[in-house]
């Protein structure tokens, strides 16, 4: 996360393919809420309650670089 809030360009690593994006870092309490409930991340929820992930876990948004 550090790494992120001081550089958000990054690298994906794909399919043999290298994709530049830029990164930031998710804080919206309310975005954070409605990922962590959809079914997809189901996983998550079992590892923590809800609050302590919205309040706490890492979560960056990546954009593609065209």
């Amino acid at each position: 996360m550090a790494n992120i809030r001081n550089d958000s360009r990054v690298v994906i690593h794909a399919a043999g393919f290298d994709l530049n994006a830029t990164s930031s870092v998710v804080e919206d309490p309310v975005f954070r809420r409605r990922v962590f409930t959809q079914p997809e991340t189901h996983w998550y929820s079992t590892q923590h309650e809800l609050e302590l992930l919205v309040a706490s876990a890492p979560m960056i948004e990546v954009h593609l670089s065209k």
